[in-house]
């Protein structure tokens, strides 16, 4: 005797039915189906979407200006008052002028200006000196503490290798004799 679902009483759509009231059940009460869980999903999907439709959007349309506003920018040096002073210069030509002052200011030998340090200044060479140094010596102090630090390692290692030949040089050289006294 075969078993099947009409002996039990039991249709396939009531089967289909029942099964899609326990899957939909499950979802429920399912943490990763839970109300909260899909709002902050679909939260965070519609957000990460905007974002990428934004930038595209800024990309195309936005960030080109940008580009022309600050390629174009002229700048001007003005008095207290707002009278114009000076040549007028393009922002590269501004951060040019910028860099240079900086790099060629005068520093003490801690690398500090006369602004920073107005007790007992004294100039002692330019920032771009001051930094060439400060590297030129971290690089040196690293290189010198490399060096011996293999230099120790090597040392240490010679020095123990030395002492085990001496130490088995000794000890062949040592003659035991066990006597045994009447």
């Amino acid at each position: 005797m075969e078993l099947n679902l009409e002996l039990l009483g039991v249709t396939k759509e009531a089967l289909t039915e029942m099964v899609v009231e326990r899957m939909a059940e499950i979802a429920e009460t399912s943490a990763e189906f839970s109300e909260g869980n899909l709002t902050r999903r679909i939260k965070d999907l519609v957000k990460s979407h905007i974002d990428a439709r934004i930038g595209a959007l800024a990309e195309v349309h936005v960030l080109p200006r940008v580009s022309e506003f600050v390629d174009g920018l002229i700048l001007q040096e003005t008095n207290a008052y707002g009278e114009k002073r000076g040549e007028p210069k393009t922002i590269i030509e501004y951060m040019v002028a910028r860099c240079d002052t900086y790099l060629n200011e005068q520093v003490d030998h801690a690398g500090k200006t006369k602004a920073e340090e107005t007790y007992d200044f004294r100039p002692a060479k330019t920032r771009l000196a001051h930094m060439i140094h400060e590297h030129l010596h971290y690089r040196i102090e690293e290189s010198m503490r490399a060096v011996l630090g293999s230099g120790m390692k090597t040392l240490r290692d010679t020095i123990l290798e030395t002492s085990k030949i001496k130490l088995d040089e000794m000890a062949k050289a040592l003659q035991v004799q066990v006597s045994i006294g009447k």
